[in-house]
């Protein structure tokens, strides 16, 4: 998951100067994140304004680092710079209005926080929170939302505020109702469009309906706009399993959601309730603010374990003194304290108290890997790993390897084809398309397209015959096994040779290269006028006696072979045909016909010219050649391709051969 983290927004968490965005990303890279890119800010001067690190955050850190504090943090552990105490001050209650909640999933809303706002002016919203938002490519919208949306991405929690005004009655956590609709937010607090919501989806809704899908998206009806005077401010923390497949059902996955599908901890939402507060009393002088509606059940307590200096040792391969464990701990504000042991000694042991948003530790082999990464994965010596019995050879890898060795001998060339398709016994839970919804139950289906394709670009790849093959899993409702599939189009008929017999010569190599008897297959007609056939190499394989080793399938190791990229666009073949006279050297007019032809067309000739037909006739040689024009830039038209051989025609002339 990207997160863009703000130099300048980082640097509100520390009193001394952090290092430069260059310097972070690098400590990111090897002690914390991936990191994607980094961004210069500028104004519209061209003025250097702030700097933002694109960092790839896995989901074992997700809980809390996809926000400016978990970065922060990182940063203190990383390089060693102490935070500054969080600003925290007080504010007065100067309103007695109160949120009335009604939480009807508790096992799926852990914690609802909520609170009533009066006499709010929303507007334009000031500069430092605008240019944070903007730096990290989020729109302004207006004082409230942008409240919102900073204090989600510089702790964590996601929130969300109605328009209290069109609120109706009490707000109820419930799940949604049969057919139930909801017309969403836009991106600019407007309409956006209507979703249809199922039954096992958590809303947040009053008596008139849906107000928001929890977690995930707020309504239009309730939306805050420049005519609103009074909020319900929410803070929630919602069932990351249930957020999940909610936005992936409904189809809308954003930043919201991507949090509460990762789980943050229920401790939050209060802490954030605060911080969205005091931002808006901030933006807002007249604002007066009610009490807090706090619905919850247990809540989870501090985590405390404990650990010593030779279980992290022994995990991590390096002899760390406990001065330098204990300290790098601290870092990550785990409060180590030592608990038993003399200091330095490799007993050592002590207690940890873990933050609330640090779900990832919950057991010694964590608490080593915070050590590891922060101590230096570089300082880990080297160490050969012991030397192994090579292991038995497989014996359906081999098997298959033989028989792929054997075909490309005969002249075939080995396809992949899609596993998914759209017939099969068994269906996929989340299709990636109409025609892809269901795992193939053979080879033959997907061979048939593979060969239709081949033969469509025969001229494109020279080929005289198409014979390919495919070695795959199939998926029918007996079993799961191995099939071979083989296909052959005689793309040039060549007289008393069939497709048929390509597949043959096939069959009796295999059994040769086997030395068994293979069963008797069926060859179908592929619509293209080829041929195919499907064996079952499970049942195959099963007699067959198990190999020693790989030594007598020829493996080799990679060499340095370079491959360019084939063109998207679409070729055009073209033919022309000669008299010249008798004993004129073919090759030498193949020769003129190619360097006339790199004159006019330049690199649109792709192929050829291949000489495919030869006669002589009244004591005059004639010569057909064949050459495909194609670019890399476009779609060529007949029109461009027509000209360019009407150049070749008048050129040809001028070495006195005739155009027939």
């Amino acid at each position: 998951m990207s997160m863009k983290v703000s130099h300048n927004w980082l640097q509100c968490y520390f009193e001394k100067p952090l290092p430069t965005a260059e310097k972070l990303a690098e400590l990111f890279t090897f002690g914390a994140f991936e990191v994607e890119g980094i961004e210069k800010v500028l104004d519209a001067q061209g003025k250097l304004t702030d700097t933002v690190i694109d960092v790839k955050v896995l989901p074992d850190r997700a809980h809390y680092a996809l926000c400016h504090r978990g970065a922060s943090g990182e940063v203190s552990a990383l390089a060693g710079l102490a935070r500054k105490p969080l600003n925290r001050q007080p504010f007065a209650e100067t309103s007695t209005r109160k949120v009335e909640v009604k939480n009807l999933e508790s096992k799926l809303c852990a914690r609802y926080v909520t609170r009533y706002v009066e006499n709010i002016t929303v507007g334009k919203t000031p500069d430092w929170p605008r240019f944070w938002l903007e730096a990290i490519g989020q729109r302004s919208i207006n004082t409230v939302v942008d409240a919102t949306n900073t204090v989600m991405f510089d702790m964590g929690q996601p929130l969300h505020a109605f328009d209290a005004d069109k609120v109706k009655g009490p707000i109820t956590i419930r799940l949604a109702k049969a057919n139930e609709k909801m017309t969403t937010l836009d991106g600019s607090a407007g309409a956006g469009k209507e979703i249809e919501l199922s039954p096992e989806m958590l809303v947040i809704a009053d008596d008139a309906g849906v107000l928001a899908v929890a977690g995930v998206k707020g309504g239009s009806r309730a939306a805050v706009t420049s005519e609103t005077k009074n909020l319900i401010l929410e803070a929630a923390c919602f069932d990351p399993v249930s957020v999940r497949k909610t936005s992936t059902k409904i189809g809308i996955r954003n930043e919201s959601s991507r949090r509460f599908e990762n789980e943050i901890t229920p401790h939050l939402a209060a802490d954030a309730m605060y911080w969205l507060t005091a931002l808006i009393l901030e933006q807002s002088k007249s604002a007066k603010v009610g009490p807090v509606t706090d619905i919850h059940g247990e809540l989870p307590e501090l985590v405390k374990m404990e650990v010593s200096v030779e279980q992290i040792n022994a995990m991590f391969g390096v002899a760390i003194p406990t001065g330098i464990v204990v300290d790098l701990l601290n870092r990550l504000e785990l409060n180590a304290v030592i608990s038993g042991g003399a200091k330095g000694v490799k007993g050592d042991t002590f207690t940890l108290t873990i933050p609330y948003e640090r779900l990832d530790l919950r057991i010694p082999a964590d608490i080593a890997e915070e050590v590891g990464r922060l101590y230096g994965y570089d300082k880990i010596p080297y160490t050969a790993p012991a030397k192994r019995p090579l292991a038995t050879a497989n014996k359906t890898f081999y098997y298959c390897e033989k028989i792929k060795n054997v075909l490309i001998a005969q002249g075939f060339s080995e396809v992949y084809g899609y596993a998914l398709a759209a017939k099969g016994d068994f269906e996929v839970a989340k299709s990636l398309a109409a025609d892809k919804g269901k795992l193939r139950t053979n080879l033959a289906d997907g061979m048939a397209k593979s060969l239709e394709m081949n033969v469509r670009n025969a001229d494109l790849l020279g080929l005289e015959t198409v014979a390919i093959f495919e070695i795959g899993t199939v998926f029918s409702a007996a079993a799961e096994t191995t099939s071979l599939g083989l296909a052959a189009q005689m793309v040039k008929k060549v007289k008393g040779k069939k497709s048929e017999d390509v597949l043959n010569n096939a069959l009796e190599a295999i059994a040769g290269g086997l030395s068994i008897t293979l069963p008797a297959a069926k060859v179908q007609v592929a619509a293209t006028g080829g041929a195919l056939l499907e064996l079952n190499l499970t049942s195959l394989i099963t007699t067959l006696p198990a190999p020693a080793s790989y030594t007598d399938l020829g493996f080799t190791r990679a060499i340095d072979t370079k491959y360019k990229p084939f063109s998207a666009y679409p070729f055009i073949t073209r033919d022309i045909a000669l008299f010249v006279p008798a004993g004129t050297d073919e090759a030498a007019v193949r020769t003129a016909i190619a360097d006339l032809l790199k004159k006019i067309a330049g690199n649109l000739v792709v192929k050829g010219p291949d000489c495919f037909d030869r006669f002589e006739k009244d004591g005059k040689l004639s010569l057909a050649y064949r050459m495909i024009f194609q670019s890399y830039e476009k779609t060529l038209s007949d029109e461009e391709v027509n000209a360019h051989m009407t150049a070749l025609h008048e050129a040809v002339k001028a070495n006195g051969w005739t155009v027939r």
